[in-house]
């Protein structure tokens, strides 16, 4: 995977840090996109990460369309939203 973006949904969570970090941490990914309802968690697990490459941005699992922009064009896609976000 040379130059890939990598977007991880639910990334704001523990889970989402999880695998937001071995991402962060290879060579393979030119961008990781740390996506979440909550932009200040995102931006909370970019902090955590600490890796340049790392970027935060809101995202609504439910907004078909923002979510097929978010998706366009990565390599990788981590879906991390647990299933009971809506409650």
């Amino acid at each position: 995977m040379s130059a890939a973006r990598v977007v991880g949904q639910g990334g704001g969570g523990g889970i989402g840090r999880g695998a937001a970090r071995p991402q962060a941490h290879t060579q393979d990914a030119s961008e990781v996109v740390v996506a979440d309802l909550s932009l200040p968690a995102a931006q909370a697990t970019v902090d955590a990460v600490g890796d340049y490459r790392v970027r935060a941005v809101a995202g609504d699992v439910d907004d078909a369309a923002a979510l097929a922009g978010l998706l366009d064009g990565a390599a990788l896609v981590v879906n991390c939203v647990v299933p009971f976000y809506r409650f």
